[in-house]
């Protein structure tokens, strides 16, 4: 899609991909643990690490937090620094070129807090599509597309 090109999305480099070996990272984004997350985070600030941690798939913590329909980890992650948070970019793709919304999309239980969150610091995800041309939309399930017409009829 056009919207593809016009976006610098976070390249899979070694460093992101070595911060993501750190086990203690991956389970408290699991387990919403944000008083280790914030521990980390400081490790990894004065270590000269980043929290914009991804596997060699491109993977990142964001993909899993928002899988988990975690609201507090990925407001966490991605409020600047000033406020307390990590500073990550929500512009990350798996190497399927999924988006952290295209993961927020793919439940029936649609995590709606979260999902404004994403869109009101980049709405320009809506746009972006996977390999097969999927856009996050299409990754929702037919059993909550009347949820979802609502949500997107109240919030255009």
């Amino acid at each position: 899609m056009a919207a593809d090109a016009e976006i610098q999305f976070l390249e899979t480099t070694p460093d992101r991909i070595d911060a993501y070996q750190n086990t203690e990272l991956l389970t408290a984004v699991r387990r919403r643990d944000l008083d280790t997350l914030r521990k980390i985070g400081v490790e990894f600030t004065a270590a000269g690490k980043t929290m914009n941690a991804c596997n060699r798939f491109g993977e990142s913590i964001l993909h899993l937090a928002c899988r988990k329909c975690s609201t507090e980890v990925v407001q966490f992650l991605i409020d600047d620094t000033a406020s307390g948070g990590m500073n990550c970019s929500l512009l990350v793709r798996d190497d399927y070129g999924r988006t952290v919304l295209h993961d927020a999309c793919w439940t029936i239980s649609p995590p709606w807090i979260l999902l404004k969150l994403i869109l009101k610091e980049s709405p320009i995800l809506w746009r972006v599509s996977d390999v097969r041309g999927h856009l996050a939309l299409q990754y929702v399930p037919k059993s909550v597309w009347s949820k979802w017409i609502t949500f997107i009829q109240e919030n255009q």
